[in-house]
């Protein structure tokens, strides 16, 4: 099970910065193809069935609809994004770990990764990997979420 954010996990700010100042904006891209081939990595790796999408991006779209705007991306794994997390407020970046729990009180996973840029340590432990807001998810934090989960 992977809760997953997108901002700073699946686009960072280092690639939306060079896309301002270096590609056409028709040619602007949503998500960072490294972020997106990390993340595949990710979900062969821990062999990840389902992600469950904790992104304030999920607040006005169906998970059919994220399926199709990640895979226009080029994210071949799609069909492991199941669902999303309950909206508790409107303070998304308060609320996300409160909303990642309500989600595994409902489901109670055997186990589960969240990644975010934002620090959920506290609510989260062991299960919680923070990527870096610069590069989002990286083939490095992938090892070694990959390391931790055998």
């Amino acid at each position: 099970m992977l809760f997953l954010d997108f901002d700073g996990v699946l686009n960072g700010d280092d690639f939306l910065r060079f896309q301002k100042a270096h590609v056409p904006r028709a040619e602007h891209r949503l998500f960072d193809p490294r972020n997106l081939r990390a993340l595949e990595h990710l979900v062969d790796q821990l062999r990840i069935e389902y992600c469950i999408v904790s992104s304030s991006w999920r607040k006005d779209r169906s998970i059919p609809q994220i399926r199709e705007l990640l895979g226009r991306e080029g994210l071949a794994c799609t069909h492991r994004i199941t669902g999303v997390t309950p909206v508790l407020g409107r303070r998304a970046l308060d609320l996300r770990a409160a909303e990642i729990a309500a989600w595994i009180g409902t489901h109670a996973p055997e186990r589960y990764v969240v990644l975010d840029d934002f620090d959920l340590t506290a609510e989260h432990g062991s299960s919680f990997f923070r990527t870096d807001a610069a590069t989002g998810l990286t083939l490095e934090l992938v090892e070694k979420i990959s390391a931790e989960f055998r």
